[in-house]
């Protein structure tokens, strides 16, 4: 953190620097297949996507602890990349088991993350990320169990870095898995519904950009947009009424 910079500018930066991002990987993946032809892009893709539809379908259970493991080791390894993954899994198994998997398996994976990174590599994290380490503890002393709260509102602030960071404070493991659970809620909504909205690529191949029109698209769109800010809002009334720690 740069001196004299507020904590809100530099999750506003993070912010912005995530969409541009994404928006960025989106352009250049429309430029690969493109760039591709028709031709291989359609037809290999299409049948790649064909062969994880029939998978699910097949074994739907298998499908959702494949997807639950995955992302359990995710996030327990801290590699960076959730809201691609939930939008994935979304995609994959539809809403409801998507939420369920996305909602379960980051919680469990960000506990077991915090657990190792406060017994195993305390003194590695603190060591590496020492000026971010100092502002985490300090927040957690002033505002307690609110300031995790605060953080998982806005996905703007790593996923990965909250886990390892928080294991440097004094919470409880169980605190840290139920606020988790209940704080990320919002955006996993919004992240596994974009991705359950997203249209086939055997429905791009046929209806061509009119597959982009459906009004879940545009849902999920407004959603993914407006997530920031509302998260942003909902983080600063959370510091300051300063309710107490649990």
């Amino acid at each position: 953190m740069v001196a004299g910079e507020s904590q809100e500018q530099v999750v506003g930066r993070g912010s912005a620097r995530r969409w541009l991002l994404i928006l960025g990987l989106g352009l250049a993946t429309v430029v690969v297949l493109y760039a591709l032809g028709g031709r291989i892009s359609a037809e290999r893709l299409v049948k790649l996507e064909g062969e994880l539809v029939s998978l699910r379908e097949a074994s739907p259970w298998v499908a959702s602890l494949l997807a639950l493991a995955v992302y359990v080791v995710v996030a327990a390894l801290s590699i960076p990349g959730a809201a691609l993954l939930s939008l994935l899994i979304g995609w994959w198994l539809g809403f409801w088991s998507g939420l369920f998997v996305v909602s379960f398996g980051s919680t469990a994976g960000a506990t077991i993350a915090c657990a190792v990174s406060r017994y195993l590599f305390r003194d590695w994290v603190r060591a590496k990320l020492s000026g971010r380490a100092d502002e985490f503890v300090k927040g957690w002393e002033r505002h307690g169990a609110v300031f995790l709260w605060s953080l998982r509102l806005v996905p703007a602030i790593p996923f990965w870095l909250v886990n390892l960071l928080m294991g440097l404070t004094t919470i409880r493991l169980r605190t840290f898995w139920w606020i988790s659970q209940l704080a990320m809620l919002p955006a996993t909504i919004i992240y596994v519904y974009a991705g359950s909205a997203l249209p086939s690529l055997g429905e791009l191949q046929q209806r061509g950009g009119r597959a982009l029109i459906a009004p879940e698209v545009w849902i999920a769109l407004t959603g993914l947009a407006l997530l920031p800010l509302v998260t942003m809002a909902a983080r600063r009334w959370l510091l300051s009424a300063e309710i107490p720690a649990s």
